[in-house]
């Protein structure tokens, strides 16, 4: 359960920078614009991580 838990929080640090950055370009306080393919890369990662959750829980996929 250790190890679903840092998924967990690798995925949630990776949100907030990804949203923070995308706030800051939205303000005009960065010019560093994150790759396009960032928030298709998050929801798969989300997915598949929710997939684990239900998998080791018992729950039917």
């Amino acid at each position: 359960m250790n190890k679903l838990i840092r998924h967990m929080a690798f995925y949630l640090r990776a949100v907030n920078r990804y949203n923070a950055a995308r706030f800051d370009i939205i303000r005009n306080r960065s010019v560093k614009i994150p790759p396009p393919s960032r928030p298709g890369r998050l929801f798969a990662y989300k997915l598949a991580l929710n997939d684990r959750i239900e998998t080791e829980r018992g729950a039917p996929v």
